[in-house]
């Protein structure tokens, strides 16, 4: 909240010829701090319109304080059994996926944040970058994960796991860091 106010009491102090060409930090963005404040005080800003938000970057702040005060019904499963607490994320993850595909596919999405596909970000940004249950998979991995570690049980693995392990783990960062090569150049389209 000291920012949002420094953001628009010394509005003049952070503009210039960089942040309005990348941000559109100009007198209206201070409007809508005064007019939205409590959005962001109330870490409801990313259900909004994105043209209506108060400091656009703040919507991570929103969604990561949104997964922590949900975060304790997964612990609170985890605590009363194990199994279950695996079987809520697991479900959970699913979900997020399946929403993810369904409305990647329904409204054309972008496989990715592009350039290229500019028409679609708006979509993209509105209907799943900024959402909860857009960006909870990750949040739902780390309290899995976190539980694991905090139980301290120290699994046996063969070397050939721990190997197999490995290999799967680069291929699937350089899935991720290369596969999109060809769309990213807007050579081939996604589907």
């Amino acid at each position: 909240m000291v920012f949002i106010g420094f953001y628009v009491v010394y509005e003049p102090l952070i503009n210039g010829p960089w942040s309005i060409a990348m941000f559109d930090l100009t007198g209206e963005s201070a409007d809508i701090c005064i007019k939205y404040w409590w959005r962001n005080l109330l870490y409801i800003n990313n259900f909004f319109d994105q043209f209506e938000n108060c400091y656009a970057v703040t919507w991570y702040l929103a969604v990561d304080t949104q997964l922590y005060f949900v975060a304790p019904i997964f612990l609170i499963t985890f605590f009363f059994s194990t199994l279950a607490g695996y079987a809520l994320v697991i479900l959970c993850i699913a979900g997020s996926v399946a929403y993810v595909y369904a409305i990647t596919i329904t409204k054309s999405l972008p496989a990715t944040m592009t350039f290229f596909a500019m028409d679609k970000m708006e979509d993209f940004f509105s209907d799943y970058y900024n959402k909860p249950w857009g960006r909870c998979p990750v949040y739902l991995i780390g309290i899995a994960v976190g539980y694991f570690l905090a139980s301290g049980k120290k699994p046996k693995l063969n070397k050939v796991v721990v190997v197999c392990g490995w290999i799967v783990a680069a291929a699937v960062a350089l899935a991720a860091v290369y596969g999109p090569h060809r769309y990213m150049k807007g050579v081939a389209d996604w589907r």
